[in-house]
């Protein structure tokens, strides 16, 4: 959400910081893993993925799920 308030001659924006998604839910596939959350935000522009600290996808405004796709599968030890 945009605030604008404004200075005389001098335009400042206001940006509210948007509230963290909860009930994160992963379901596992064999070289797939599939992550759901609650979307708790309003007019954020998306959520930012992270693996190993890389980002790895961007979602669009108000996705509440990502595949990530082609992972390796680890032999149990």
């Amino acid at each position: 959400m945009l605030r604008r308030l404004f200075v005389p001659f001098l335009p400042i924006v206001l940006l509210a910081t948007p509230k963290a998604p909860s009930d994160l839910k992963l379901v596992p596939g064999v070289t797939t893993v599939d992550s759901y959350w609650q979307d708790n935000s309003d007019g954020e522009t998306g959520f930012k993925i992270f693996r190993d600290d890389k980002l790895i996808y961007v979602t669009k405004s108000d996705e509440t799920h990502f595949r990530d796709r082609w992972l390796v599968p680890i032999a149990p030890e």
